[in-house]
């Protein structure tokens, strides 16, 4: 008899076993390299995850212990977004669907979150947090260090990314400011014409003049 990693409920119809979770988890780009048995090994010292509709998986920016976990996604999906640390409007970065893994750097290192992950649909997911990741490490540290190699490799592939989509933004910058820079050089530019100051000899509040001559009597 297999052994159960969730069973039947209201929301969810379907049992998963744990060699199903560790099948998923194998069809998976970061876990590929890991034999089944490996893959149980894994999904034993994962745990079952439900999380309702509309409710926040990740929040960006957050980076406490509550945060330092990633799961795989066995039903639902899920939206990425990102705001910008709140210099802008809310950017979709993605959705998230059966079989995708979020949050691996999170039992890595205590970084902020760089994107909030929530729920579309009710989500079942099978996550681990650090410290079971620490567990596994101990008991098997070789299969904890093939799973960090990968995630690291993730991680410099990421990095790779970023770097590429800074230059280009540099690089359209720097077009900008000289095509800016031409526009302005090509207008005509304002003529000032030399203009004197006008001088008052007199004024509303001056005194009346002093008459010159007596005035003649009558």
């Amino acid at each position: 008899m297999l052994e159960l990693f969730t069973s039947i409920n209201a929301t969810f119809k379907r049992e998963w076993s744990i060699n199903d979770v560790a099948r998923l988890v194998r069809r998976h780009e970061r876990f590929r390299m890991l034999s089944e048995a490996d893959a149980v090994v894994l999904v034993q010292h994962m745990h079952p995850m439900r999380l309702e509709a509309g409710k926040v998986l990740f929040r960006e920016g957050r980076s406490d212990e509550s945060q330092n976990f990633m799961a795989i996604i066995l039903d639902g999906e899920a939206k990425a977004e990102t705001e910008g640390q709140g210099l802008g409007a809310p950017v979709q970065l993605g959705i998230l669907k059966e079989g995708d893994l979020v949050g691996e750097q999170g039992i890595i290192h205590e970084t902020p979150r760089s994107a909030t992950v929530t729920a579309r649909t009710d989500l079942m997911l099978a996550s681990i947090d650090s410290a079971r990741f620490d567990k596994l490490v101990k008991a098997k540290p070789a299969l904890g260090c093939t799973i960090l190699i990968s995630m690291l490799r993730t991680v410099t592939t990421r990095l790779w990314e970023a770097n590429q989509r800074t230059h280009v933004l540099e690089d359209s910058n720097r077009k900008l400011k000289k095509e800016l820079d031409l526009e302005i050089s090509s207008r005509p530019k304002a003529v000032f014409l030399d203009a004197k100051p006008l001088e008052l000899t007199s004024s509303f509040f001056d005194p009346p003049p002093e008459p010159t001559e007596p005035p003649q009597k009558l």
